[in-house]
């Protein structure tokens, strides 16, 4: 029983020392690493201060367009409402994109048919409750002609702000 460690102790032994001093600088490289990665900061265009970048990004943009037309925009900002258009802006980066959602909705009786207009937890609205400023996902159909984006709008549903 005289091999065990307590008798012949680590140290002792320099090719076992060796392996482990090996052992131990590849531990603490790689704790090193984890903690550089963990540190790690988001590059922030020169351009834009922090706090600025920090307010664009509280809602992150959402676009989805597909091959048929059907389109999501998420995160946009209602810049005007005139009757049943609304003036949408997004950002990404320094780009602004302005989009023009044509709603159709209307009541008849009891019933409501075309654009729905929703809350966040899917509470049914007007297009009256809805203010400048306010963030919104829409779903439609996204013209196929013209230069700007033109989208009729199927649902508008407010987002958090």
């Amino acid at each position: 029983m005289q091999d065990s460690l307590w008798v012949n102790p680590l140290w002792s032994d320099p090719q076992l020392l060796r392996w482990f001093f090996i052992l131990l600088a590849f531990f603490g490289l790689g704790f090193a690493a984890f903690m550089a990665s963990l540190m790690a900061t988001t590059h922030v265009d020169t351009g834009t201060s922090v706090r600025a970048a920090a307010h664009i990004d509280a809602r992150p943009l959402e676009l989805h367009i597909a091959d048929s037309g059907l389109i999501l925009l998420r995160s946009a900002r209602i810049v005007s409402i005139a009757g049943p258009t609304l003036m949408l802006e997004t950002a990404w980066g320094r780009n602004k994109f302005m989009w023009t959602v044509h709603t159709d909705a209307y009541q008849y009786e009891a019933r409501s048919a075309g654009t729905k207009f929703l809350t966040r937890d899917g509470t049914p609205i007007t297009i009256n409750d809805l203010q400048l400023g306010d963030l919104v996902t829409v779903t439609g159909t996204l013209a196929q002609s013209g230069s700007s984006f033109v989208v009729t709008a199927d649902a508008v549903r407010l987002s958090a702000q």
